[in-house]
């Protein structure tokens, strides 16, 4: 765990802030949905995400630089590749699809990194 994630106020357990290597991989290869977030940092208001060797489906939830959710993608099938430029994308979040957290984000959400 590299830091501290809330949204809304309400810290989650077990969530990671990517480093250049856990962004590289996320959760190819992986068959549990440990840890329960990962947060990514963009560059250049630019995301390239794929879904390749996933075993499940993933939603994404896109951070302006305040730190609010201002776009998703929900059930995002494994294999499936996506680009996202936003002049306010800062960050964003990857989530498995079964997981309850995806019922507390939505558009608005403030998510705070300390």
């Amino acid at each position: 765990i590299c830091k501290m994630i809330s949204i809304d106020g309400q810290h989650i357990e077990n969530s990671i802030k990517a480093n250049f290597l856990q962004a590289i991989k996320g959760y190819m290869f992986s068959k549990d949905t440990y840890p329960s977030m990962i947060l990514f940092r963009t560059y250049f208001r630019r995301a390239s995400i794929h879904t390749y060797f996933c075993y499940f489906n993933l939603s994404l939830y896109f951070i302006n630089k305040e730190g609010f959710v201002f776009s998703s993608a929900e059930n995002i099938l494994p294999g499936t590749f996506m680009r996202l430029s936003h002049r306010s994308l800062k960050y964003f979040l990857e989530i498995p699809s079964e997981s309850p957290l995806n019922k507390m984000i939505k558009i608005g959400s403030h998510v705070c990194i300390n």
